[in-house]
């Protein structure tokens, strides 16, 4: 996908922009809080119809106004135009690609995009919550039978907790049990075949772009842990009948595919106990570039670049092999250093103040 300009109308901070004639390598550039991450934002939302930064849409619109419109004009690798609008207003969301009403579950493929910001660097840092969540977007937007039975694991978790308090209320008997099992077992065995299958996949990515974006060229690895490691139903439920004592005294579900993890390690020792800040935003910068080589592979689509602050707490060689590697795929960079431009010999570059175009500066 190479995107050619974006119209943005009421979002956020922003009251009308029109970015156009944009190149390979597009760097936003102004002081904090101007509203450079908002545009970002807007095309993340053409991505996934929804913002990285908020569950709420209400907030994309602009503080006083009614609705808010994003568009977006490309070319595919194909050769075909695309034009996707998103618009919001107090009733809810509607998209539209070329004119035609389509889904959130429609943008992947017609926009495909990776975003990076300074806080994912809490999926390495944190609880496992962070973790699964990148795994359930990352499988999730171009695999529907994965959305699928993600969706349907979370519904027969709730049933099966509130099935669980009544049991130890004395209000149900344990035996209803059964059917719920039966169905968290179906889907959630599907879950850990599908997790394992794109880790294997992305692992090899991960370790080639860590060792660009790493000093010292250390061995980068990401393994999935399932908490039930079993691909098959059968096993799965045997587990999960396992658990039922505790289950029904705790009043939850303590087995499943909602306790998985991911461990990321240098060296093969777990980055959360060795890493230096360096080195862990290396690491999610391997990530993300990963994520963006297995769209492409899965979508046959180039996905643009969303890179939020990107440089910041880089030395010079992983500045520099972050700079080799943007250089290859078009990219809209946020930078509040006037240093940023130099590195790259033609980036189009749009100074930013107040939620508008101040001036397209040439970099020099």
């Amino acid at each position: 996908m190479r995107v050619n300009s974006l119209r943005l109308n009421n979002f956020r901070n922003i009251t009308e922009l029109d970015l156009g004639n944009l190149g390979i390598t597009n760097i936003l550039i102004g002081a904090n809080a101007q509203g450079k991450t908002n545009i970002l934002e807007a095309f993340y939302s053409v991505a996934s119809g929804s913002s990285f930064r908020t569950s709420q849409s209400a907030y994309l619109i602009k503080l006083g106004e009614k609705a808010a419109m994003v568009f977006v004009e490309g070319i595919t690798d194909g050769g075909r135009e695309k034009y996707i609008q998103l618009y919001w207003n107090e009733e809810g969301r509607v998209i539209k690609i070329n004119g035609v009403p389509a889904s959130s579950g429609d943008l992947i493929k017609a926009f495909p995009a990776v975003i990076f910001s300074p806080e994912d660097i809490d999926l390495l840092r944190l609880s496992s919550t962070y973790r699964r969540r990148f795994l359930d977007l990352a499988i999730g937007r171009h695999d529907r039978e994965y959305a699928k039975n993600l969706a349907d694991f979370r519904r027969i978790r709730s049933q099966r907790n509130q099935l669980l308090l009544m049991i130890k209320q004395q209000k149900a008997l344990e035996e209803e049990l059964d059917v719920w099992d039966e169905k968290m077992a179906q889907v959630g065995a599907a879950i850990v075949e599908r997790r394992m299958q794109f880790v294997s996949e992305l692992s090899g990515m991960v370790k080639k772009y860590y060792v660009k974006f790493s000093a010292n060229g250390s061995n980068a690895g990401v393994d999935f842990i399932p908490n039930i490691n079993s691909t098959r139903k059968t096993e799965y439920l045997n587990i999960l009948r396992g658990s039922r004592g505790l289950d029904i005294a705790r009043a939850t579900t303590n087995k499943g595919i909602h306790r998985d993890d991911l461990i990321f390690t240098i060296n093969n020792q777990d980055i959360r106990h060795t890493a230096s800040r360096g080195e862990f935003r290396s690491m999610v910068l391997a990530l993300k570039f990963a994520e963006g080589e297995y769209l492409k592979e899965k979508l046959e689509e180039t996905p643009i670049y969303l890179l939020d602050d990107v440089f910041s707490e880089l030395d010079e060689s992983r500045r520099q092999a972050m700079v080799e590697e943007i250089k290859k795929r078009q990219s809209f960079i946020t930078a509040n250093n006037q240093a940023i431009p130099k590195l790259f010999s033609e980036p189009k570059v749009f100074e930013i103040e107040k939620g508008e175009i101040k001036n397209h500066v040439p970099a020099t």
